[in-house]
């Protein structure tokens, strides 16, 4: 071994010194990879387990008929749970109305004039529900009423949908009717 040794010059030092430097960064850089990896992986599931998630109930349901006024309302009381660990706005509601004759229906989102001062809390959009919250408030929903007794509906289903663009939709089981200014 000594004879190798007192047969090397400076170059073939370097070399072995360079050679061995090589190898010990191969190998930092192979555990580099697989620490990388695995905190790769956790942020991941970290991440996907953070997505937002959320789901409505419906409280109550009922449909308004003013006889002084020219449309139907249709109001749902919601319930609306943010499961997720990020802050999420409902961007959109909609109503869905099925019909005897296959006719589907949409009536339109609106915010009754008639709610501003009192202590009904009604919807708006966007809607923000902070992360493992919750919060509820009434959703109105409008068609005329000419429509509404031309349309011959059989059941309708609630449609919440957020930034995400999730959705998740509900059948409310009953509805009951409100009649409003008629004399019986």
């Amino acid at each position: 071994m000594k004879e190798i040794l007192d047969s090397m010059d400076v170059g073939d030092y370097i070399s072995a010194i360079s050679c061995i430097i090589s190898i010990i960064a191969a190998i930092l850089s192979f555990v580099s990879y697989k620490l990388s990896k695995k905190e790769y992986n956790l942020q991941v599931k970290l991440y996907a387990d953070g997505l937002a998630n959320f789901n409505f109930s419906i409280i109550d349901a009922c449909i308004k008929d003013n006889k002084d006024y020219d449309k139907i309302q249709y109001w749902f009381h919601l319930l609306i749970t943010n499961l997720s660990d990020k802050q999420t706005s409902i961007v959109e509601y909609s109503l869905r109305l099925e019909c005897l004759s296959n006719v589907v229906y949409k009536p339109e989102y609106i915010l009754p004039d008639n709610v501003k001062n009192s202590d009904i809390t009604v919807l708006e959009m966007p809607q923000n529900i902070e992360a493992h919250s919750s919060l509820k408030g009434w959703c109105v929903f409008e068609l005329p009423r000419n429509t509404f007794k031309e349309l011959g509906i059989e059941s309708c289903s609630i449609t919440l949908k957020d930034i995400h663009k999730k959705t998740d939709s509900q059948t409310p089981i009953y509805i009951k009717e409100e009649l409003i200014n008629y004399d019986i």
